[in-house]
Order: C-alpha cells, then sequence, then structure tokens
C-alpha cells in the first residue's frame, strides 16, 4: 500500500476494489466489527481479502480525516479505547456505521456485480 501511494497510485485498485464489491454481493465480505479482533482464525485466502478490506476501510478513514486526528486514533487505542469510541471521536461514526458508509462507497462504484477475483 505504502509503495502505491509513493507511486501515486490508490492504496486499493479498481479491479480490487471490484473484487471487493462482488465480496457483498456473494456474502464473503468478513464483517469490520471481527476484523478489529485481528485476523487470527482465519486461512490464508481469507487473511489475504481481510487485509485488502482494511486496506480499503484505512484508505476511506485516512481520506476523512487529517493527519493529527489519525494520530489521536492510534493513542486512543493505545490508551485501551474501544475501536467504535476511536471511530466516533475521529469521524463521529461507529465502526458499523463505517463500513456501511465504504459499503455505499463500493456500491455507487458499481451498482451491480457478482465475485470477481482480481
Amino acid at each position: 500500500e505504502i509503495e502505491r501511494k509513493a507511486n501515486g497510485s490508490p492504496a486499493v485498485s479498481r479491479s480490487e476494489r471490484a473484487f471487493l464489491r462482488g465480496q457483498l454481493e456473494s456474502g464473503e465480505w468478513i464483517p469490520l466489527r471481527d476484523l478489529t479482533a485481528g485476523f487470527s482464525g482465519l486461512s490464508d485466502a481469507q487473511a489475504r481479502d481481510a487485509y485488502l478490506q482494511s486496506v480499503l476501510v484505512v484508505d476511506w478513514i485516512v481520506s476523512r480525516t487529517k493527519p493529527n486526528e489519525r494520530g489521536r486514533m492510534l493513542d486512543l487505542l493505545g490508551e485501551g479505547f474501544s475501536p467504535d469510541q476511536v471511530l466516533r471521536a475521529a469521524t463521529g461514526l461507529s465502526v458499523d456505521q463505517v463500513e456501511a458508509a465504504v459499503w455505499a462507497e463500493l456500491r455507487s462504484e458499481f451498482p451491480a456485480m457478482g465475485a470477481v477475483r482480481p
């Protein structure tokens, strides 16, 4: 992801976004609330998908927050605040609301489609 940004490319490519949109359609999207606990217990394929979803969500958050707000988010997490509390402080949205906003963005970009591997 960092290498992509350094090259001026998006954090998540269009084909990866299309794949994630397909994950929504097929019911294979891993709920963000589940990912806040980590990737342990996931198969290799699920962990790759979870990582891609995480990059998409982080990119969404980065595009809507300032660097100092993101720094504060890390501080709050380090202090033991829950992901919901941290996201509310930075974006005014809960984990579920952030996920719904990311879904809405994907659905608007790709109005109707099935699962496709990038």
